[in-house]
C-alpha cells in the first residue's frame, strides 16, 4: 500500500508540474520488474514492464495519444518512458540512472500511463500502472589496478546490510577465495585481498558475493596479476615493419608505441588489447629516421574505470634502410603509473 501511495504521491506532483493533470486513478495492473530480484550491477540493464495503459477516446471516438512515464518516487524526476501497444502494454529499459542512483544507491521507481498529443488535449494522468519498485545497483567504489603477493584493498557498495561478502578470484585454472568482508548497515564493504604469489601474471575475474542478499558483483578479465609484458623488437630497420604482441593487458585499451626524435614523440604503432589481454600489432619506423639507438615508450590508455595507464620503456636501436634487423622481439616488463 506504502508503494501505491508514493506512485500516487509522484502522479500529483507530475500534476504540479503541469506534466499531467488527474482525470482518473484507477489502479492498473502491477508491473514486472526484471530483474526481480530488485537489483542489478552497476553498469547493468533493468526493464520495468506491464500492461494497463490504453488511450482514452476523445468526443469524437478518435483515442488520445498516450505515454508510460517511468519516475523516480523519491525525487518525482521523469527517468524513462516508452509508447504503448495498441493493447497497452509497455516496456522500459535503463541503464544505471547515474543522475540520480550512485553505485551502491537504491531508487524506488513506479509507472504512470499519461496522455499526450494535439494542443487541444489536455495532458492528464491516464492512470497509475504499476506499484513502485526498489532497484539497488551493486558495484565497485574502490578498485586496485594489479595485485601480485601482497594485500590490496577492494571496496564495494550494494550488498544487503550486515552481511558477509566473499571474493573469488578465478580463470587460467585459478579458483580461489582471495578476500572476505562484511557489509555495514548501509551495504558497503572494504576488503583485504590477497592474491597467492602462485598465481600466474594474467587478467582473472573477480566474483564478489553477499551471503544472505545473494547479491553478485563479476568484474570479468578486469583483475590483472602482476604487470602486463610486451615483446617489442630490440632493432628495427627504418621502413620495414616488426610485430608486438603482449599479455596482461586490460580489455579494450589501447596501446600506443613511440619513439624519441629530435625531442619528440614520434608514434609507430598502435594496438588494441582483446578480451582476453594479449595485444598483437605492427610497428613501422619512418624511413626518415637516421639509424641510431633511440628512446621507445609504449604506453596504454586507463580504462573506462580509471585504471592506471600500463607504460613499458625501453632502448630500440633503428637501422638503415637496408640493413637486417631484429625483428623476434624481445620481452620487457610494464609497470603501472598513478
Amino acid at each position: 500500500m506504502a508503494r501505491r501511495v508514493a506512485a500516487l504521491a509522484v502522479g500529483a506532483a507530475l500534476c504540479a508540474t503541469g506534466l499531467a493533470a488527474p482525470v482518473a486513478n484507477a489502479a492498473g495492473p502491477s508491473a514486472t520488474l526484471s530483474p526481480s530480484s530488485g537489483w542489478v550491477q552497476s553498469g547493468s540493464t533493468f526493464t520495468l514492464s506491464g500492461s494497463g495503459c490504453t488511450a482514452p477516446l476523445r468526443e469524437d471516438g478518435t483515442p488520445i495519444p498516450v505515454a508510460v512515464a517511468v519516475v523516480d518516487t523519491a525525487t518525482t524526476g521523469i527517468v524513462g518512458q516508452a509508447t504503448p501497444a495498441a493493447d497497452g502494454t509497455w516496456k522500459v529499459t535503463f541503464g544505471q540512472l547515474s543522475d540520480w542512483l550512485p553505485t551502491g544507491g537504491s531508487a524506488s521507481v513506479g509507472a504512470l500511463c499519461v496522455t499526450y498529443g494535439a494542443s487541444d488535449d489536455r495532458a492528464a494522468l491516464v492512470n497509475v500502472v504499476s506499484d513502485a519498485f526498489d532497484v539497488s545497483f551493486v558495484g565497485v567504489t574502490s578498485w586496485p589496478s594489479s595485485v601480485g603477493g601482497k594485500a590490496v584493498t577492494v571496496k564495494l557498495a550494494g550488498f544487503g546490510a550486515n552481511e558477509k561478502v566473499t571474493i573469488v578470484l578465478s580463470g587460467h585454472g585459478e579458483n580461489a577465495v582471495i578476500g572476505t568482508g562484511t557489509s555495514d548497515a548501509d551495504g558497503n564493504v572494504s576488503l583485504s585481498v590477497t592474491v597467492p604469489k602462485s598465481v600466474k601474471p594474467g587478467l582473472y575475474t573477480i566474483t564478489a558475493t553477499g551471503a544472505t542478499s545473494g547479491r553478485t558483483f563479476v568484474e570479468k578479465n578486469g583483475f590483472r596479476v602482476g604487470s602486463p609484458s610486451l615483446s617489442i623488437p630490440s632493432s628495427i630497420t627504418a621502413g620495414k615493419s616488426a610485430t608486438v604482441t603482449g599479455t596482461a593487458f586490460f580489455p579494450g585499451e589501447k596501446v600506443t608505441v613511440t619513439i624519441k626524435v629530435n625531442g619528440k614523440d614520434v608514434t609507430i604503432g598502435t594496438g588494441t588489447a582483446a578480451s582476453d589481454g594479449t595485444v598483437k600489432f605492427t610497428i613501422k619506423v619512418p624511413t626518415s629516421v637516421k639509424a641510431g639507438t633511440y628512446d621507445l615508450t609504449a604506453i596504454g590508455d586507463p580504462d573506462a574505470q580509471g585504471k592506471p595507464a600500463t607504460v613499458v620503456t625501453q632502448k630500440l636501436k633503428v637501422l638503415a634502410p637496408g640493413t637486417s634487423s631484429d625483428e623476434g622481439g624481445m620481452p620487457d616488463q610494464g609497470t603501472d603509473v598513478a
